[in-house]
């Protein structure tokens, strides 16, 4: 999931609050062209079992909602222009909870 909307993340943040869980949101972002390009070499390559393609993305961008909404101390940006971020992207970057991931392209 992406925690696109406000509404998605208010629900996840009430859900592990019932139980406890701290939470720490990551937002990662990435440049618009560089999001596209890699989204045209996934499509082209044809073994990617998401559905948002390149065409999406307009989509996908005007759907954002910024999580304006999210305490300053548990929040992060993180920035995957890289052309192999790799998996440790996100490693140490959610100390004290665990982290819901924001994509903002």
């Amino acid at each position: 999931a992406s925690f696109a909307r406000r509404a998605d993340r208010d629900r996840a943040r009430a859900w592990a609050g019932q139980r406890g869980i701290p939470v720490r949101l990551v937002e990662v972002r990435c440049d618009p062209d560089r999001a596209q390009a890699r989204l045209r070499a996934r499509q082209e390559k044809g073994s990617d079992p998401s559905d948002a393609g390149p065409d999406f993305l307009p989509l996908s961008q005007a759907r954002f909602e910024a999580p304006d909404e999210w305490p300053e101390e548990d929040r992060e940006i993180v920035w995957s222009d890289d052309d192999e971020p790799g998996e440790d992207l996100l490693s140490g970057h959610t100390p004290g909870g665990s982290p819901i991931a924001v994509s903002n392209t």
